[in-house]
């Protein structure tokens, strides 16, 4: 299973994502198209678009990718022909930054290419005021650099294939029994965390680490 899942998307996060968010459609209440081509048949009440980190600033202001860009741009032309009332959804920013740059002092020169400034307008122009659910917090500053209000950050978008409709409140409240449960029972609770993997030298990576380990540290987790 593991190599077939691998051989089909070599992302798994996002391949769990995508798969989440389209078990969410009721087959027996949808209707499935070949191709997007197809859609014009039967132009939708509204159009929500389940994505990832389709949003990719290079270094130097390169080029995009070719796959980022044409899905952008097709996401793009879609939003604009259907022109009617639209979603993004769980959709982050990658962006090139070098080891020797200082953090902060690169997140502040970013700014979005301009093909994924046409897409995300064409999207904001027909969402309501918060309907582009982004990954963070940089992601939703970009859009409000770039002159986009819409972008709100949610974080990460399996929050939005959870059925429960106060899934704040469900968290907040398995969390709090987490801590009662420490309260009670301090020297038996033991919680695990399963790390990325470190690519030693890289400021980046090991920056995430310390900020790991310090908030595991904090919580007498580790």
């Amino acid at each position: 299973a593991w190599s077939a899942a691998m051989a089909w998307n070599g992302n798994l996060g996002n391949l769990v994502w995508s798969y989440g968010a389209e078990s969410l459609i009721n087959p027996y209440q949808s209707a499935w198209f070949a191709s997007r081509s197809d859609w014009a048949a039967a132009l939708p009440d509204a159009l929500v678009v389940a994505t990832a980190n389709l949003l990719y600033i290079p270094d130097g202001d390169g080029p995009l990718p070719k796959n980022v860009e044409g899905m952008s741009r097709d996401l793009d032309r879609i939003a604009r022909e259907f022109n009617v009332p639209s979603l993004l959804l769980g959709i982050g920013l990658q962006a090139e930054i070098r080891d020797d740059q200082d953090i902060n002092t690169a997140i502040h020169a970013l700014h979005f290419h301009d093909v994924s400034v046409s897409m995300l307008t064409a999207f904001a122009s027909r969402a309501p005021p918060a309907g582009i659910a982004v990954r963070g917090n940089v992601t939703s500053h970009l859009c409000r650099k770039a002159g986009i209000a819409a972008c709100v950050p949610l974080g990460c978008p399996s929050f939005t294939i959870n059925r429960a409709s106060n899934l704040g409140a469900v968290l907040q409240h398995q969390w709090a029994r987490v801590v009662q449960k420490h309260d009670a029972h301090a020297p038996s609770l033991k919680i695990a965390i399963n790390l990325p993997q470190l690519e030693r030298g890289q400021r980046f990576h090991e920056g995430v680490y310390d900020i790991l380990i310090k908030t595991y540290t904090e919580y007498d987790a580790i």
